[in-house]
């Protein structure tokens, strides 16, 4: 008897495991085929940017966790997560400097969760474990940090913040998104005072049975930015919405970021408030979205297996302006990192690096 049913349970597990399977694989060829009506130009060819095995001051990139393109000094400025510190290099990829250190002293810092760069050169940096926000000129030189002790909650429910820095009549303004403060942007002076708090985030709990109070936390998480009007918007990407407030915080009107990409991402990602999943296993959010110099890049995979990403971009007015696709080199989709980074620029040509590999690649549109 107990064989018997021994053998039943594995004859189970067995048939779950082919049809996960099968199901996985079925709802991917489903995914792959809603993007196929695109016909996405394959136009860039992929070359090693920065060599993990590449020497520079007796170092070597460690595990670059954020690239960023200094339009200001025509120079790519890379956080090496591993080295805890800043390597900036020419165009060409050769190593120019360094900078940055692991510590609680004026320029120093202990995590970085977010790095941007402004049309000036300066560079801006979050560090979450230090709870305080950092910036340098564009040769690394310390210039002033402030706290957000109350901002960041220890168990956030993504690794991942964002912040964009606005420049409006030569003064400076930075648009945190916060969920734990119950607003979808949180605005600060260069000095660190808050300036004003824009868009009460949308109440979901009520619609899970658990009520976990991380829910709308996890539907609040977004990317601000101010359009070319002057409004402030927030893409929010796990609703795929753009909101858009007045500079007094009076909400305008929301765009659906499907309507405007003429895709049918919606469909395969969570409803908040009918908790449907229309098709498990294909949940495919935005990878990373990328906003800078007046154009928005919004990067997805299409299929991790292969390396198959799309990128389609905007202006600040939300047109679209093209859309394309890359493949990630074979190498570095068998390492299996958990996340890539990118940084698409304005000619198209697009910088990636890994989470599981040292080296940096580069991308340049096919001319």
């Amino acid at each position: 008897m107990k064989k018997t049913t021994f053998l039943i349970f594995c004859s189970v597990i067995i048939f779950l495991f082919i049809f996960s399977i099968s199901w996985g694989k079925q709802s991917r060829d489903i995914y792959r085929k809603s993007i196929e009506k695109f016909n996405l130009a394959d136009n860039h060819k992929a070359s090693v940017f920065i060599d993990e095995n590449y020497i520079f001051s007796n170092e070597s990139l460690n595990k670059p966790s954020f690239i960023r393109y200094n339009y200001s000094t025509d120079e790519v400025v890379v956080f090496d997560g591993g080295n805890m510190c800043f390597y900036v290099f020419n165009k060409d990829g050769k190593f120019v400097r360094k900078f940055g250190k692991v510590g609680q002293g004026p320029g120093e810092y202990m995590s970085i969760s977010a790095l941007e760069i402004d049309n000036e050169g300066y560079i801006y940096i979050l560090d979450t474990d230090n709870m305080r926000f950092t910036y340098f000129t564009s040769l690394g030189k310390y210039i002033y940090s402030f706290r957000l002790n109350k901002m960041i909650r220890p168990n956030r429910p993504t690794f991942r913040f964002r912040f964009f820095i606005n420049e409006i009549d030569g003064n400076k303004e930075i648009l945190f998104n916060f969920p734990e403060t119950d607003y979808y942007i949180s605005i600060y002076s260069l000095k660190g005072e808050l300036l004003k708090e824009i868009g009460q985030i949308q109440d979901f709990k009520k619609y899970f049975p658990n009520n976990h109070p991380l829910t709308n936390y996890v539907f609040a998480v977004g990317y601000p930015f101010v359009d070319n009007s002057g409004k402030y918007c927030i893409i929010l990407e796990m609703l795929f919405d753009i909101r858009k407030y007045d500079s007094k915080g009076i909400f305008l009107e929301e765009n659906d970021i499907d309507a405007i990409l003429g895709t049918e991402q919606k469909k395969y990602m969570i409803n908040p408030i009918k908790q449907e999943f229309t098709y498990k296993y294909i949940h495919t959010p935005v990878h990373d979205v990328r906003i800078s110099n007046g154009e928005i890049h919004l990067i997805f995979h299409i299929d991790y297996q292969d390396g198959q990403t799309m990128i389609q971009y905007l202006n600040y007015d939300l047109k679209l302006l093209g859309r394309y696709k890359i493949y990630i080199p074979k190498d570095v989709i068998e390492k299996r990192p958990a996340f890539f980074y990118f940084e698409p620029i304005l000619n198209n040509d697009i910088y990636m690096g890994s989470s599981e590999t040292s080296s940096i690649y580069k991308y340049q549109k096919k001319k």
